[in-house]
């Protein structure tokens, strides 16, 4: 797994709807002030920093998500 050098780094590999693999990554970083904030980077792509409240929202959105996918699994 490739490395962005933050703090307290965790990687889990998965697969984008193209099907090729790619990184998900969550850990601390420095924001601009150079305050350690908790990020999340997808990818190659760029980073975002996320406050409690917003990690609360991703959290409670990833589970809705499932309750999604198991009703439309359950209409086929």
């Amino acid at each position: 797994m490739a490395t962005r050098w933050w703090r307290s780094e965790r990687g889990l590999r998965v697969v984008d709807t193209n099907g090729k693999s790619v990184e998900v990554v969550v850990g601390l970083v420095r924001n601009q002030h150079g305050r350690w904030r908790r990020a999340v980077g997808i990818g190659d792509g760029p980073s975002a920093l996320l406050t409690v409240p917003e990690m609360t929202d991703l959290i409670r959105a990833l589970e809705q998500s499932t309750e999604d996918l198991n009703r439309v699994e359950a209409g086929r």
